[in-house]
């Protein structure tokens, strides 16, 4: 008889129960450790403004990938969400310096102290969570040197190690998404401020640079535009939320004012690229990379 490539069921169990075990400990330990560093010292519960921005981030997602789904997989637009997500955290760590810089020209007395207190803060938890990622791969990396060179038992122990780095990645990536570092602490405006500033960077770059890939160029200028007006709605919401007085309920009509500002915005630029109005003005002028892209 020849040779038989085992199956994938057949490959995950002959890799042992114990090692898998291992594995989603290392998971949860990862996770745990990312919570740890990156959810700021009594953070109290999610603002109306935060579970806005987790209802969109969620829905956004859905809108996409079955908007595209005719035209890539599901694994190509959870690879493209993950990294323009790693980009737009070096984007948004640039604006909260910049925005630092001016807010502090305008700040006095109690909230400068409090602002020089939290500004550490922020980088620290930045650079440990940093410091846990690179560890992370270079233990994958030693692991696999070892398999490699020494022996190939060395490869469960290479299982467990990717299984923490895959629990500390993911929550971290959500716990960013969640507090940015706790950039909140240092400024209530920041948030909505830095979130404004990040996802403008980032649409600029996406359409000038990014390009559409495999998708139509209507259907990538509307997931575009709709994650555009989407977002700068929900800061909206949480600007009006940092600047209506403490003791007092948060009025009902920002959600209201965004939802009807993000709905004609969404579907005026709908309209305007099914019309190819918006191809038209953007496309021969360069602004927008309209014949294809990297990746």
């Amino acid at each position: 008889m020849g040779y038989r490539e085992p199956t994938l069921w057949e490959q995950i169990v002959g890799v042992g129960f114990a090692t898998w075990a291992f594995a989603a400990v290392a998971m949860v330990v990862g996770a745990l450790v990312a919570r740890s560093i990156l959810i700021p010292e009594g953070s109290a519960d999610e603002s109306r403004s935060e579970q806005l921005a987790r209802a969109r981030t969620i829905i956004g997602f859905g809108f996409v990938v079955g908007i595209s789904l005719p035209y890539r997989s599901i694994d190509d637009s959870l690879d493209r969400a993950w990294g323009n997500f790693n980009v737009s955290i070096g984007v948004a760590l640039g604006a909260f310096v910049v925005l630092c810089g001016i807010f502090w020209l305008f700040l006095r007395d109690a909230d400068r102290d409090q602002a020089r207190a939290e500004w550490p803060r922020v980088w620290d938890r930045f650079g440990k969570f940093v410091l846990a990622v690179v560890l992370c791969w270079v233990a994958l990396f030693v692991v696999e040197w070892a398999s490699n060179r020494l022996s190939s038992e060395w490869a469960a122990l290479g299982l467990v190690v990717l299984g923490g780095f895959l629990g500390l990645f993911a929550m971290g990536c959500w716990c960013i998404s969640c507090h940015w570092f706790g950039i909140g602490r240092v400024h209530p405006l920041l948030p909505p401020l830095v979130a404004a500033t990040t996802i403008c960077v980032m649409t600029a770059l996406e359409l000038h640079f990014g390009g559409r890939e495999r998708l139509p160029l209507p259907v990538w200028l509307i997931i575009n535009f709709a994650a555009l007006a989407s977002t700068l709605g929900v800061c909206l919401v949480e600007v009006c939320d940092v600047l209506s007085e403490r003791d007092r309920p948060l009025p009902a009509w920002p959600p209201v004012v965004a939802a009807v500002l993000v709905s004609v915005a969404v579907v005026s630029a709908t309209i305007l690229v099914a019309g190819g109005t918006a191809q038209q003005v953007l496309c021969p002028n360069g602004l927008v990379n309209c014949v294809g892209g990297a990746g």
